[in-house]
């Protein structure tokens, strides 16, 4: 590994630095399968882009952060379900009677607003 560094600078995976982000410093760690450095949380970050990526799989089992990230976007998708419903019925509050509901207010459409959003970014992110 690199001699500690006090600050960042970019450096090619193959001179030492970090496979995602070619940064080198004290948080690099080293992956055997790839024979090249990397931050743990640029495997994270890589799998949050794109949870099919084989490589960022690849470094996560070996590192052994695979099962936490596993559980992670297991939750993840509890919690996107959980928002979908809540989405679903916001939108049939949002259509109601300005008597029957008493929120309908330009704060509530802009959470709702982006509510869908979110949701629409989820659902692009699992290829629906």
């Amino acid at each position: 590994m690199p001699e500690r560094l006090t600050d960042e600078r970019l450096v090619a995976p193959h001179d030492g630095g970090c496979w995602y982000c070619h940064k080198a410093d004290e948080n690099l760690v080293f992956s055997i399968e790839w024979d090249a450095y990397v931050h743990l949380t640029c495997v994270r970050e890589a799998l949050e882009r794109d949870p099919q990526d084989a490589e960022a799989w690849v470094f996560a089992r070996e590192l052994g952060i695979a099962a936490e990230i596993i559980t992670e976007l297991r939750v993840l998708r509890r919690v996107a379900k959980a928002a979908e419903r809540a989405h679903r019925r916001a939108e049939r509050l949002d259509y109601a009677p300005d008597d029957q509901w008493a929120m309908r207010s330009q704060e509530w459409r802009e959470a709702h607003r982006a509510l869908g959003e979110a949701l629409a970014d989820w659902r692009r992110a699992r290829g629906e």
